[in-house]
């Protein structure tokens, strides 16, 4: 407070008065500075004294007011504690850990016994268990993505941001079947799904499945998947033709499997749902995969099947792993047959005639010239055990038999036996079939010929005569996979497109929240949401009719529906169900935009999620002393009780008044639960302690009153004389209880982690820590302080009307409370609101968050309700809200005498910017910054311009950066004049410096 002077002279203004009086009186004195005589000597030691008087003379008026000030019971204010969060660890499996409210906690600091302590404000249930991953999700979109993940911690998380993340949602189905869905260069399938249940949906399945907009079929070829060429509804089916072989899909440790897969790229509003899917496949054209001949390895076109020389048993052996593998279907061969002579050649000329005893005129006509041909053939095939025949009946045994049809294609026609086997012939392995010379003509001939088939040309062919039903189908959606059984019940969809129709927020918990009061911090970025959309909270636990499912969950929020840090408290479920939701198995929370705000915002735009801390519970630094009691004379007046305690914060007062109270007193003070009864054995009351209540002055209460007064500074607590608040009861026992808390004031202000551990370590638990610093602590209120707040409170005379009335009282209402700043009949984007009042708050500790801030303003609200008219204080008309900061980023380029100087001043350049932009201790006169001010360019300017080594500022520009609706964005310096709730921060600086002999 600023007092007139009543004297402005000082020592200059003594000595130039002396020596103008001593030219009168006593003119030998010599007035030399440097040379001075005693007298001179004398009149500096005058000065002195006489400048101390009149300073005792100045303060006398500041003296009668603070005198006046104590006439009106004017008392310093104690210390004000220091308060954040805590978060405690469980043990593994420990279960249920409930701290009730007042569990200490401590931590080191710079007090006399070298630590300071908290207590918790609130009781919670601890519990083991963590975040273990976020995913957003939105069905408008069909968007899923993971936005946390427990092992792999990284950026924080924007909240609903579908394309900041990579995209998990896939709908994909994938059928399977080892033999029909390999084929070895082009593929043709049928595919037919179908829906026993319901023709709508039939119709429905065909409509989809075949719509290249909506579904995409791909086959796996030896590069990757690739999808298929075309895709054609037929009456039949869905056929699906592609360019490339169709291959299996190699997974480590399991065996090869054939696979074909459709990806769906819109679901139909119902989801996706058949019962029965089957398929057919065909193929042309194929060449063998090898051909051999007695284990010699034939070429593909115009070969001898058994070589230039018959004989009994010769085999013939081909191949082909595409035709060979589809069971059931039907196998077609076809052969360019030609048949061409080779002599029989003989090593020895034999004897013609066979000699008998008895012989007849054909025996002596010599050797005829007979052909050896092939008359019977036997097919197999190899079934793992050894060759099975392939035609049980005999059927085309006479394949290779010359005929005089003069045909030159023949075509072998069977069906795929279900049990052949890979076997090894010669240097190729696969599904082989042979056909093996069983008899032929003339087999012992020695003139002839062997007629030998001769093959041009070898195609295979298949086809399915009947569907292949599948028996199952791997269903991947909403990053699950499900193996589903077919034929399918077909009464709940097999895809859908999401699991929540309004976008979600899910939060797995690695276990289940039970117990309560539970209570989960959530760390949220600075950001700007005039309106916030309501979120609607559930969990996932059993239903009345006994399955699992959503069901709502209450939940006190003070985060604004997660747009701003604060604490959200709810009660656990015990039926929380343990599910596995998008890969992830664990207890899981949604949270439900149930307006679809977040389908319509823009990328920016969202909160932004930091930190998630279950088990969090708020704690002030106080520390419980032990209990005290005190006597008291008869009639004895402003008696004095002195707790001896430093820095005491809190007392709560007794008074054992059994024996001076009326009956009827006595039976109503004994329905009063905060009175203390104390009984004997027998059950009669012995001692009624009743509490009395603290003032702030005893001047102003009734004779009758039970009230007391603390004085702070002594530590004592005071009671009235009789007329200005009641005297106790005398008794010949103490009869006077006080407890009382301390708090270490500003010591109790720790940055983060330092949290130690608790005073007595509850069972189950792990440790405790505080992830965000704790701080609001302040010492005791000084005589200036309290000068500053009495005088508001006069002026105020206990009613709060004008703007300046508001903002002297919130100032008052907390000491780290640094400026204020109201405005009315607008709201806290300065946009009109009739009705409503602005309150801008800029605390000595800025930007700590949402937590720290409500514990700062939370004295201001209550005095608002107390102090201001009903239309103000009810219905929300107030809104406390912290500055905006706005980052000043300033880029300098100056001139400099030499190099030598150049880190010296860079450094220099850098601190003073950071000290002028400080919203509390900056500007010029180091008194900070007012709301509404931001320092335009020649301020800047003129702030550095005079650090030493510096020639010449060249340039020097500055850019303003504020958090916003859209996010952090650049603001125009014009636009920053019209917000009247900001202050200047530093932000980043750029400066280039340039010696002057450089030049």
């Amino acid at each position: 407070m600023q007092t007139p002077k009543l004297d402005g002279r000082d020592r200059r203004d003594i000595m130039d008065q002396l020596k103008a009086l001593a030219r009168s009186y006593v003119p030998e004195w010599r007035w030399d500075e440097e040379h001075p005589d005693a007298g001179m000597v004398l009149a500096h030691v005058y000065a002195a004294m006489m400048e101390n008087t009149v300073s005792k003379y100045n303060r006398t008026m500041y003296n009668h007011f603070l005198s006046f000030l104590n006439l009106l019971g004017t008392r310093l204010l104690p210390p004000a504690p220091a308060e954040g969060m805590v978060t405690v660890e469980v043990l593994p499996d420990g279960g249920e850990v409930y701290l009730p409210q007042g569990t200490v906690v401590y931590a080191a600091a710079d007090t006399d016994a070298g630590r300071v302590f908290y207590e918790t404000t609130q009781g919670m249930t601890a519990l083991d268990t963590q975040v273990d991953s976020i995913f957003f999700t939105s069905a408008e979109k069909d968007t899923i993505v993971m936005a946390y993940d427990r092992n792999e911690p990284g950026e924080p998380v924007r909240l609903f941001d579908l394309e900041g993340y990579p995209q998990l949602q896939q709908h994909i189905l994938v059928f399977r079947d080892d033999r029909a869905f390999y084929t070895k260069d082009r593929t043709h399938f049928m595919i037919r799904l179908d829906h026993a249940l319901s023709e709508k949906q039939r119709r429905q399945l065909a409509e989809v499945f075949s719509n290249e907009d909506m579904a995409q079929w791909e086959y796996h070829t030896e590069t990757g998947w690739k999808p298929f060429d075309r895709v054609l509804l037929t009456e039949e089916g869905i056929g699906l033709e592609g360019s490339q072989g169709s291959h299996p899909v190699e997974v480590e440790g399991e065996q090869a499997m054939g696979l074909l897969r459709c990806r769906l790229k819109q679901i139909p509003d119902g989801g996706v749902s058949f019962t029965h899917s089957a398929w057919k496949g065909w193929g042309e054209g194929l060449a063998p995969d090898a051909l051999s001949w007695e284990g010699n390895q034939l070429p593909e076109e115009n070969f001898s099947p058994f070589g230039d020389g018959l004989s009994i048993f010769t085999a013939f052996q081909f191949s082909s792993r595409e035709a060979f593998s589809k069971a059931g279907a039907v196998i077609t061969v076809d052969f360019a047959l030609e048949y061409y002579k080779v002599p029989i050649e003989q090593a020895y000329e034999p004897d013609p005639i066979c000699y008998r005893s008895v012989m007849t005129r054909e025996d002596f006509e010599g050797s005829r010239e007979r052909d050896v041909r092939i008359e019977r053939v036997v097919w197999e095939y190899w079934n793992g055990l050894g060759w099975a025949r392939l035609f049980p009946l005999g059927e085309e045994e006479d394949f290779f038999t010359p005929d005089q049809t003069g045909v030159r294609v023949k075509r072998l026609t069977f069906r795929c036996p279900p049990d052949m086997e890979s076997l090894l012939v010669g240097a190729a392995e696969g599904l082989f079939i042979r056909a093996r010379i069983d008899k032929l003509s003339y087999l012992f001939s020695t003139k002839g010929h062997y007629i030998v088939p001769f093959v041009r040309h070898m195609e295979i062919g298949y086809w399915y005569q009947d569907w292949q039903e599948g028996k199952e189908v791997l269903v991947e959606s909403n990053v699950e996979r499900d193996l589903v059984e077919l034929p399918h019940s077909g009464q709940t969809p097999l895809v859908t497109a999401g699991l929540c129709p309004d976008p979600a927020m899910y939060v797995c918990f690695t276990n289940p929240l039970t117990g309560g009061p539970l209570r989960i911090f959530w760390d949220m970025a600075e950001g700007v949401f005039p309106a916030p959309p309501p979120l609607r909270w559930e969990y996932y636990g059993i239903t009345v009719n006994g399955e699992p499912g959503w069901k709502s969950i209450e939940v006190m929020d003070q985060t604004e529906n997660l747009t701003r840090s604060g604490m959200v408290t709810l009660v656990g479920k015990k039926d929380f169900a343990k599910a596995r939701f998008f890969g992830r198995e664990g207890y899981f929370v949604r949270l439900v935009d149930v307006d679809g705000h977040y389908d319509e915002k823009k990328k920016g735009k969202n909160p932004v999620l930091r930190a998630v801390w279950p088990n969090t519970v708020p704690v002030i630094q106080r520390e419980r002393g032990n209990r005290d009691y005190f006597y008291i004379g008869r009639g004895e007046k402003n008696k004095r009780c002195s707790l001896n305690v430093p820095n005491l914060w809190e007392t709560k007062v007794w008074v054992n008044e059994h024996g001076s109270l009326s009956v009827k007193e006595e039976e109503q003070l004994l329905q009063n639960p905060d009175v203390l009864v104390q009984r004997s054995a027998e059950g009669t009351v012995e001692q009624i302690w009743v509490p009395w209540r603290e003032v702030d002055r005893l001047e102003g209460c009734a004779g009758e009153e039970r009230v007391y007064m603390v004085d702070y500074s002594q530590g004592d607590v005071v009671f009235g004389d009789g007329r200005h608040g009641r005297i106790p009861p005398e008794s010949p026992e103490e009869s006077i209880l006080v407890e009382h808390t301390r708090c270490d004031g500003h010591h109790g202000n720790i940055p983060q982690g330092a949290i130690l551990g608790f005073l007595s370590r509850p069972a189950g638990v792990a440790g405790v820590t505080n992830h965000k610093p704790i701080s609001g602590g302040s010492p005791m209120e000084t005589i200036g302080q309290a000068a500053h707040r009495r005088t508001g409170e006069v002026l105020e005379m206990d009613r709060l009307v004008t703007l300046e009335d508001l903002e002297r009282a919130v100032l008052a209402s907390n000491r780290n409370i640094f400026r204020v700043k109201c405005a009315a009949h607008v709201d806290r984007y300065g946009r009109p609101a009739e009705g409503k009042l602005a309150v801008a708050v800029l605390p000595r500790t800025f930007g700590r968050g949402g937590e720290f801030f409500d514990a700062l303003v939370r004295r201001a609200r209550q005095m608002l309700e107390e102090k201001t008219s009903l239309l103000l204080a009810g219905g929300g008309q107030a809104d406390f809200f912290e500055v905006r900061y706005v980052e000043v980023y300033v880029t300098v380029d100056a001139v400099i005498p030499d190099y030598d100087c150049y880190h010296e001043t860079h450094q220099a350049i850098r601190r003073r910017l950071e000290e002028f932009l400080n919203p509390i201790t900056g500007n010029f006169g180091g008194q900070g910054w007012e709301i509404g001010q931001i320092p335009s360019r020649e301020l800047i300017y003129n702030s550095i311009k005079t650090i030493p080594n510096i020639k010449w500022i060249r340039g020097l520009h500055l850019f303003t950066y504020m958090v916003t609706q859209d996010g952090r964005q650049a603001v125009e310096f014009d636009c920053l004049r019209r917000d009247g709730f900001t202050v200047p921060v530093c932000g980043e600086a750029e400066i280039n410096l340039t010696a002057e002999q450089g030049r």
